[in-house]
């Protein structure tokens, strides 16, 4: 999207209006992914003054000529959107979508999982942190990472490496408490309140 007048509206325009049709003409079934579809669907009613609302309008309402031209001249064509925003996303843009998937979030399982698994990643060079991935402790820092997303809680491990200089210098001395700290640090970013640590 642009800070320019009137370049947003151009710029989907080009996008789905001529590039992707473009791409669609041999009649081959194509997938178009638009990730982070917020930034061109946005919700007009809810258009800040400082974000240009005229432009918003006017890209949106390119957004939606465009797919309504793609559905009708090239039926080969599917499109994947994706946001983690969905409350952002224009009503109009919503209602032309076939199904809407909602992903949770992770259960403290699948948190274990991630946690584990890229402690062992680095475990290839710093062996110690295989230890800390298979280690109990990992279960109570999964529960306490409830409400962190997949790749928040993935982060959260090289968080916990940058904390202290003994472990900048060697990441193989990363403990428990490391990581529950950062964890504990990313949870209160999200404003969501840590459930396990009330069973401590």
């Amino acid at each position: 999207m642009s800070a320019e007048h009137g370049q947003s509206q151009q710029r989907v325009s080009e996008l789905l209006g001529e590039y992707v049709p473009s791409l669609a003409s041999d009649g081959v079934p194509t997938v178009v992914i638009l990730d982070e579809v917020e930034s061109m669907a946005v919700a007009r009613s809810a258009a800040s003054l400082a974000a240009n609302p005229a432009d918003v309008h006017r890209a949106t309402d390119a957004v939606l000529t465009a797919l309504d031209l793609n559905a009708a001249e090239h039926p080969h064509l599917f499109f994947v959107a994706t946001s983690n925003f969905t409350t952002a996303l224009d009503e109009a843009f919503l209602s032309r979508s076939d199904a809407a998937i909602l992903v949770p979030l992770p259960e403290p399982e699948a948190l274990r999982k991630i946690l584990a698994s890229t402690l062992l990643m680095l475990a290839d060079k710093y062996p110690a942190l295989g230890k800390l991935a298979r280690s109990s402790a990992i279960e109570r820092i999964a529960e306490a990472a409830h409400g962190l997303d997949g790749r928040r809680t993935r982060k959260v491990v090289f968080e916990a490496l940058a904390q202290r200089l003994d472990t900048v210098l060697d990441p193989g001395s990363l403990t428990e408490d490391d990581l529950a700290a950062a964890v504990h640090n990313a949870v209160a970013e999200t404003g969501q309140p840590e459930v396990s640590r009330a069973a401590h």
